[in-house]
């Protein structure tokens, strides 16, 4: 990297990033953007155009020669630029050369980064499994003179390969950097002060209240079927807990579907994009796929325009479906892109649609250089109103945390009209959210349980267990940082107890359990510290409150009949979910009670039974299952329960956050019943939920007030 002030400026040049902003494909192609250095003083450098410019400044230099092909790079790098000039963190011209500073970076994604950032990039996930490929790079690499070698990882993601590091060991210096969470705020800490993007310089406050009034929801007339199709589907794909990284929901899968290829190519697609969806829920997405590809929203809705801008989203894992969109578009708009160039896109001049609109963080961070009338975030009304209708208020949310959280009381003047500001818009937006959910719904006469919302705003932004436990991993990060403590006196309604601050302790978020230390609880909280758990754990009474059947399991036919009462489709709804039997057995052995004091029906099939526990509420669906199956053999349940109870008091393994060894464990004793998982997969959600249940049986206390003590 340049380090030192330029001693020789013959063949220097400044760039011009605004002229490259502005232009369009073929002038970049022609021109190189280059303002030639012709002399410097004592006082100032002098440029062509008339342009002069102090030496006590930062002023980032080029050579001419290495422009062509790179001007992509320069302009990518020149936000970073700007700040380090905007404050003078340089004071002194610098000559950029872009080619003896040569940096090596290697991150776990496929994506081209070398004309992206002054870098070469190995991209590891293009040749993990291709041998050749790899040699045919390093050996291409070897040449040339790497100082430094750069491994990047980031949360939830593929580890970068070690036998790629290897190649530069003992040529290279070797860094690595390890992100704990993504650059984005998921709650703002009380000692936080979050800076907006208009805070530094880039764009305005107000530029996020142009977005949200930007959204452009296409009526399609879906009808019924494909709502209830989707809705169902959300419903199963929460219940299901997939990975949301691996294996998102398809909402961005299904915004591509288009005529360019044929249904069967959809679905073939699908089933290679979702190697981990079989059976009846891979049926019902590809019925969904179907109807999305009979309706032909792309070529209905989103109309040619041959100076406008089309902005699609990226995707790590659905790339191909991206491209085979970007390709289908692009003759009949001036640019078709994705959400990383947005900027450059508002810059151009022309309508630019953006296919973008759940993303919350990217909505963030558009910056209007010009009237924002000219963006149009497009999105079909069957996806915005069945993954998140109130996307317009999370954005807004997002927004506003920042301005009104954390240390803003305390320090920002402004803090009482932001938040006054914020108070009245988050209302007004809600409000007009809903009704135009209620709206949608009275149109197509669906009756949609997310407009319970109107007495439960906080669940549409429930996180999911993995980012709860990130959360909470944050904010143990944050409070060893911080050298809490050593003892804290913790009052609740049933008395008071003293902990060390690292002492582990069970905690509620959301309603799920998750093992943490004492440094992080604050008033409010649900816990127990993980020491009275396992003192107060009888262990013969955990077992046979575990063999016992809750009354709402007992009684499962009672209440699905009630149910089928108040809901003359719950079959239909069921069958759409992936019930196995058919009407006929439904009514004749699930709405009727066969059951004796002695022995209890349920369903043959595992899956139905989960079924009708996740929509009858039933908590100990798992623990009831095995204590039915295993009536024959109730010893062995006993015994098996018995050791995963005596492994987790051992190994203080509780809350949904325990280790990879302990669940493989647990997962290994529960493959010994008489009725295990088809998989080894399946039998990991069964250990997961065993857990689950495990925990709901240990009270917690509210947390009245924390006060730090000395011993």
């Amino acid at each position: 990297m340049a380090i030192g002030p330029v001693i020789d400026q013959s063949g220097a040049s400044l760039f011009d990033v605004r002229a490259y902003r502005i232009a369009d494909r073929y002038q970049r192609q022609q021109t190189d953007f280059l303002i030639a250095h012709h002399s410097t003083d004592h006082k100032s450098h002098r440029f062509a155009q008339d342009i002069q410019i102090s030496t006590d400044r930062f002023l980032p230099l080029f050579r001419s020669e290495q422009i062509d092909g790179r001007k992509e790079i320069v302009a990518d790098a020149f936000a970073l630029l700007t700040v380090i000039g905007r404050d003078n963190l340089i004071p002194y011209a610098v000559m950029l050369d872009m080619e003896r500073d040569l940096t090596l970076f290697i991150k776990q994604t496929a994506e081209h980064f070398a004309e992206k950032a002054f870098a070469q990039m190995l991209c590891t996930e293009d040749f993990r499994h291709d041998h050749d490929h790899r040699d045919a790079v390093l050996d291409a690499l070897w040449e040339a003179d790497l100082q430094r070698c750069v491994v990047f990882t980031y949360p939830y993601h593929v580890d970068v390969s070690a036998a790629v590091i290897n190649e530069f060991r003992g040529r290279s210096k070797i860094c690595r950097i390890a992100l704990s969470n993504r650059f984005t705020h998921m709650e703002v800490e009380p000692q936080d002060l979050l800076l907006t993007r208009a805070e530094i310089g880039l764009g305005k406050e107000d530029d996020i209240l142009h977005v949200t009034d930007r959204f452009s929801i296409k009526s399609t007339d879906c009808g019924p079927e494909l709502i209830a199709c989707l809705r169902a589907l959300r419903y199963e794909w929460n219940v299901a807990k997939f990975s949301a990284f691996t294996s998102p929901f398809p909402v961005k899968w299904l915004l591509c579907v288009h005529h360019g290829h044929t249904i069967d190519h959809w679905k073939t697609q699908f089933k290679r994009d979702y190697p981990e969806i079989s059976g009846q829920l891979l049926s019902n997405c590809w019925h969904i796929i179907e109807l999305t590809h009979e309706l032909n929203w792309i070529d209905r809705f989103i109309l040619s325009d041959p100076h406008g801008t089309v902005v699609l989203p990226r995707s790590m894992v659905h790339k191909e479906i991206i491209f085979s969109l970007q390709e289908y578009l692009d003759a009949r708009f001036k640019h078709v892109v994705l959400s990383d160039e947005i900027d450059q896109a508002l810059t151009q001049g022309g309508r630019v649609y953006l296919l973008d609109a759940f993303n919350i963080i990217l909505l963030n961070n558009i910056t209007f250089s010009d009237d924002p009338e000219n963006l149009q975030i497009v999105v079909p009304d069957f996806l915005f109103y069945t993954y998140q209708p109130f996307t317009r208020y999370l954005a807004l949310k997002h927004h506003f945390d920042a301005l009104t959280g954390g240390l803003r009381e305390a320090l920002d003047e402004r803090y009482p009209v932001r938040s006054d500001q914020w108070k009245i818009l988050s209302e007004n937006v809600l409000r007009s959210s809903r009704a135009a959910l209620r709206a949608f719904n009275n149109v197509l006469v669906v009756n949609d349980e997310e407009e319970q919302l109107d007495d439960q705003p906080g669940t549409i932004t429930d996180l999911s267990s993995a980012e709860l436990v990130e959360r909470v991993a944050v904010k143990e990060r944050k409070s060893i940082e911080r050298k809490p403590p050593e003892h804290l006196e913790i009052l609740t309604s049933g008395g008071k107890c003293t902990l060390l601050a690292t002492a582990p302790v069970l905690i509620s978020q959301n309603g799920t359990l998750i093992r943490t230390i004492a440094a992080v609880l604050d008033p409010g909280t649900l816990f127990v510290p993980i020491d009275e758990v396992i003192k107060n754990m009888d262990l013969k009474n955990m077992v046979d409150r575990l063999i016992t059947l809750s009354d709402e399991a007992r009684n499962w036919h009672q209440h699905l009949k009630e149910l089928e009462e108040q809901d003359a489709n719950i079959f239909d709804t069921l069958k759409r979910q992936g019930l196995s039997v058919s009407k006929q057995t439904f009514e004749k052995d699930y709405l009727n009670n066969h059951s004796s004091l002695v022995e209890l029906h349920m369903p043959r099939a595992k899956q139905d039974w989960m079924l009708i526990c996740q929509r009858l509420r039933i908590g100990d669906s798992r623990t009831a299952w095995n204590a039915v199956k295993c009536q024959e053999d109730i010893n062995l349940l006993k015994a098996i329960y018995s050791q995963i109870l005596t492994l987790m008091i051992d190994t203080e393994s509780f809350g949904v956050n325990v280790s990879d060894l302990v669940l493989e464990q647990i997962t290994t004793l529960l493959a010994k019943l008489p009725d295990p998982g088809v998989n080894a997969k399946e039998n990991k959600k069964d250990a997961i939920a065993l857990i689950n249940e495990i925990c709901d049986k240990v009270s917690l206390q509210k947390i009245e007030q924390i006060n730090p003590i000395t011993l």
